[in-house]
């Protein structure tokens, strides 16, 4: 990876500003057609949302987001007073399902913080596929929430790793009959 000037990079640090409603998303994709891929070449990769109302590190609604050849990744989201999530997939159909995909040889690492609570840190609301191919570390700083949800017609793969709820909190919820955490996935996201 090589900045503006040429010279090489060790890492990237992604930022945005909130706006005018009080909302951040870092990184987003709304169109299958038109996915996100990032391409760190073996680098760190560093997402910071915050925002006084919904912050998200990465979004997918019904689109594509890949970062692939990372190192270390870390999405953190913060919300002052509203909801927050450091991966948030929604798809829109069963037919156009949402995907986000993170090949890493280090760790991942989630956060949430969020005064009032709400949504998980990693949160594959319905029709989502998230494959995080290494480890990873999922905190939740929120008392009483969720560290991870599987909604509706959605998977999440992991590598393996730790997810903390924090106090009071569930560290995963599945809903639906066709919903699934994996784990100690292989990069494919299936099964080792």
């Amino acid at each position: 990876l090589e900045n503006a000037d040429g010279k090489e990079v060790g890492s990237v640090k992604i930022e945005s500003e909130e706006d005018t409603y009080g909302n951040n998303v870092v990184i987003s994709s709304a169109n299958s057609e038109k996915p996100v891929i990032i391409d760190m070449a073996g680098k760190d990769l560093t997402v910071n949302g915050t925002a006084s109302n919904e912050a998200q590190g990465i979004a997918a609604t019904g689109g594509d987001v890949t970062i692939k050849g990372a190192a270390d990744v870390n999405i953190t989201a913060k919300s002052e007073s509203g909801i927050a999530s450091a991966i948030h997939a929604v798809g829109t159909s069963a037919d156009n399902k949402a995907n986000v995909t993170i090949e890493n040889s280090g760790t991942v690492t989630l956060k949430a913080e969020n005064k009032d609570g709400g949504v998980a840190v990693l949160n594959a609301q319905s029709n989502a596929n998230v494959n995080i191919t290494g480890k990873v570390n999922i905190t939740q700083v929120c008392e009483g929430n969720v560290a991870v949800n599987v909604g509706e017609g959605s998977t999440v793969a992991i590598g393996g790793g730790e997810i903390d709820a924090g106090k009071d909190g569930t560290a995963i919820v599945i809903t639906g009959e066709d919903s699934k955490v994996i784990a100690n996935t292989d990069d494919k996201g299936e099964s080792k």
